[in-house]
């Protein structure tokens, strides 16, 4: 498993991978300490440890060539963040598909035109960097030559420039034999350990003077990842002091293709449709990727970035299953729970699992049941690369660490292509993270709301790291929950109970009700429209010409009506929601929150106020709120109107006794809503103000937070700006003097040399 880190060496948020049968990687955000010297480890019959957990090693470098042209990770990053799909169809020079199409009937025939290829030509080779001869490099297999260049950049994104006669060690996973099978079907065939896939890991200690273990693994498509599991075995047991890893797959002839089309694995038209109920199986890829590791102790001796640090590797095999490439759940499910167990950590941490996911309609659902058995309790994320960039076989599974590890520097789980129908037989668990918006559960009040009120909290806490404390607080609506914490009045737990449980109770409603904005004052609303309109009330007193009204639906569609055909130039919108809030509808959703929310925080009716600080400006009573609130005032917030302009005009009037300053409104939420209000309400009362939203919709929150900094920097308040970029601050990754490059430009190859063409057999293209 892996613990990723940012290049600084700061823990980010948890994300767990699991690949295939043979091997397995995880991701979570546990402290990388307590490691020891003694790689052993040992369980008892519970599948408890025993003895300590392996020493962690770090991922110090990373290169890769991928469909599409990507050559760096943030290319890799810009395809999987933006959902692309690198499918296209086979180049010409690979070799002359057309006569192996299926259409003509003959055997060896190929099932399809596409899958995911790399966009440069596999001849490209600097021959001015490498001592090769020009008949040395011809027969060579081009897996070895992109290697070597591959590894070059490996290192160089490692800061790695003392490796020459050290006791690194080269572990290559690598999967079919299509360089040799091309030549042997030549008359003129000569051989040559240049044609051999076994030479891969060879080739690069002999070129960069590596003398540790020199492996290459063929064990499937689990082959890279098997090789970091040997790897890691080999860097705790002191075989090395560093390794490369490495995975490569080049398609270049058509055997391979043909063999596994006659054994019905290969997607029709050449795509991985992971999860989804049209899967068919998977899609043939180009790969060649590598990583750089050392063990903890010495990357960090050594100043080497650390992208990752691996806590455990395991490999078992599926034994007899239901057949010789069929992979066993329950098998595979052994193997991450031992992992987990050696390495001391808790499978109900894991975040989101990378799956080997290759398309196929009977694997997916085996190693999703699998996840599920580890994971699922309580929900659990997973992925796939294969959508994006295919399957490259010897190569996929550094291609999904990679991608872990990229997931977890930019602290987001990238979307999963190409899933429209969830397969039958996967876990239903996955079904709920790709629901649509009107289907989704995020979009419940119990759900939304704790969401909304952590979001203010948190905002709320990164600005009081940076010294920011208000003057006072007010809240619009359930706003004042988080106002409330603000204010030192609730926990950071109350105020997430109150928010879930306010939420929860309006799924209690009986009657379908409505609410609507309408660009007039509430005395206005009242007298000329409600007047005689029973079952609709003010429920949001804005600004002096702003209401919002809520109520039964029917007669507040007729209100609205009403309004535009006697104002037409004055909004009058009903609102996407189904209840009606601050209404007489929430009578009976008040009861139901106050006996939720005493039987959630005992019978006292009072809840005891922390260490009060800040005034409360509250919207329901309009007035300064500076004792323990008692359960029933959050009953009242939810039934009563909210009287946001009376009360901004209180705060106003009480705290602005300095003619001489602007006031300055912070907005703490998701997005910037109260400016409009703000405005109209600054503007009856003659007073000049300052807005500042801490974000704002379509917008990076991070970029939003810190403008916002920086313009109450700007109008004079007293920040600590240390704290922004400082070693544990606001923004750490942010910082030009904290952050470590690790993916400067790697070396510019020179390919227009003279044409060391691949010996690609003209009549077999």
């Amino acid at each position: 498993m892996i613990e990723l880190h940012s290049r600084n060496g700061l823990p980010l948020d948890g994300l767990n991978g699991t690949n295939e049968t043979n091997s397995t990687e995880t991701a979570s955000d546990e402290a990388a300490s307590g490691y020891t010297k003694d790689a052993s480890y040992a369980q008892d019959t519970n599948g408890t440890r025993t003895s300590p957990p392996p020493a962690p090693i770090a991922v110090c470098g990373i290169a890769l060539r991928l469909p599409g042209g990507i050559r760096t990770t943030e290319a890799l990053w810009d395809v999987l963040s933006s959902g692309k799909d690198l499918r296209s169809t086979l180049p010409p020079d690979r070799f002359n598909i057309s006569a192996y199409d299926t259409k003509n009937g003959r055997k060896g025939a190929v099932g399809t035109h596409h899958g995911y290829f790399l966009s440069e030509d596999l001849a490209h080779f600097d021959t001015s960097f490498f001592n090769m001869s020009k008949l040395e490099v011809e027969k060579t297999d081009p897996q070895q030559r992109k290697l070597l260049e591959v590894t070059r950049e490996c290192l160089e994104n490692a800061g790695e420039i003392d490796y020459r006669g050290k006791l690194v060690g080269c572990f290559v996973g690598t999967f079919g034999e299509g360089w040799l099978l091309s030549h042997s079907k030549e008359n003129q065939f000569t051989g040559g350990y240049n044609l051999w896939d076994l030479m891969l890991a060879n080739r690069l200690s002999y070129e960069y003077d590596f003398q540790g273990p020199s492996v290459v693994i063929k064990t499937g498509c689990s082959a890279s990842l098997v090789g970091l599991h040997e790897a890691c075995r080999a860097l705790q047991g002191g075989d090395c002091t560093s390794a490369l890893v490495a995975g490569t797959s080049l398609i270049m002839g058509p055997s391979v293709y043909a063999a596994m089309t006659s054994e019905g694995v290969l997607s029709a038209d050449g795509s991985c449709k992971t999860f989804d109920a049209t899967a068919d199986g998977f899609a043939r890829a180009d790969g060649i990727n590598a990583v750089y590791l050392k063990r903890l102790d010495n990357a960090i001796r050594d100043g080497n970035p650390v992208r990752a640090i691996i806590r455990n590797t395991g490999s078992n095999s599926d034994g007899k299953s239901l057949g010789m490439f069929s992979p066993r759940s329950s098998t595979q499910g052994s193997l991450v729970r031992k992992m987990y167990a050696d390495a001391g950590l808790d499978p109900t941490e894991t975040a989101f699992v990378e799956c080997h996911g290759t398309g196929t309609a009977t694997w997916d659902p085996i190693e999703t049941t699998a996840v599920g058995n580890v994971f699922g309790e309580k929900g659990v994320y997973i992925g796939s690369v294969k959508p994006d960039v295919g399957h490259s076989e010897g190569a996929s599974g550094l291609t999904s660490l990679i991608k872990g590890i990229l997931a977890l520097e930019h602290k987001t789980i990238p979307p999963n292509i190409k899933f429209v129908t969830p397969n039958p037989k996967r876990l239903s668990i996955v079904e709920e993270l790709y629901k649509s918006q009107g289907q989704s559960q995020v979009y419940k009040a119990e759900v939304s709301q704790p969401l909304c009120t952590a979001i203010q909290i948190g905002l709320v806490n990164s600005l009081s790291r940076l010294g920011i404390r208000p003057d006072a607080v007010l809240g619009h609506s359930s706003g004042e929950i988080a106002a409330a914490h603000t204010a030192g009045l609730l926990t950071v737990r109350e105020a997430l109970v109150i928010s879930y449980l306010w939420g929860f109770a309006t799924s209690f409603q009986t009657q379908l009700g409505g609410m609507a904005a309408v660009g007039l004052s509430a005395d206005d609303v009242t007298s000329n429209y409600l007047a005689g309109n029973e079952g609709v009330v003010i429920a949001a007193e804005n600004s002096p010409q702003s209401t919002t009204i809520s109520g039964d639906v029917k007669v507040l569609e007729r209100i609205v009506q009403k309004i535009k055909e006697d104002r037409p130039n004055v909004l009058a919108r009903s609102l996407q929601v189904d209840m009606a809030y601050h209404s007489h509808q929430m009578t009976e959703i008040g009861y139901k929150s106050m006996e939720f929310l005493h039987h959630e925080m005992g019978d006292p009716a009072t809840i005891a106020a922390t260490d009060t600080k800040v005034p409360l400006l509250s919207t329901v009573t309009e007035q300064v709120i500076q004792e323990p609130i008692d359960l029933g005032y959050w009953v009242r917030n939810l039934t009563s109107p909210v009287r946001f302009n009376a009360a901004c005009k209180v705060l106003l009037y009480t705290f602005s006794s300095d003619s001489s300053a602007k006031p300055i409104f912070l907005e703490i939420g998701p997005y910037s809503q109260m400016g409009g209000p703000l405005r109209e309400v600054c503007t009856a009362t003659r007073t000049q103000h300052i807005y500042i939203p801490t974000m704002l919709r379509a917008k990076d929150c991070a970029d939003s937070l810190l403008s916002a900094v920086g313009q109450l920097f700007q109008h004079g308040v007293a920040l600590d700006l240390a704290s922004i970029s400082a070693a544990g601050g606001l923004f750490p990754l942010r910082s030009s003097n904290n952050k470590v490059l690790t993916n400067l430009p790697p070396y510019p190859w020179d390919h227009s040399t003279e044409s060391f063409q691949c010996y690609f057999l003209p009549d077999r293209r």
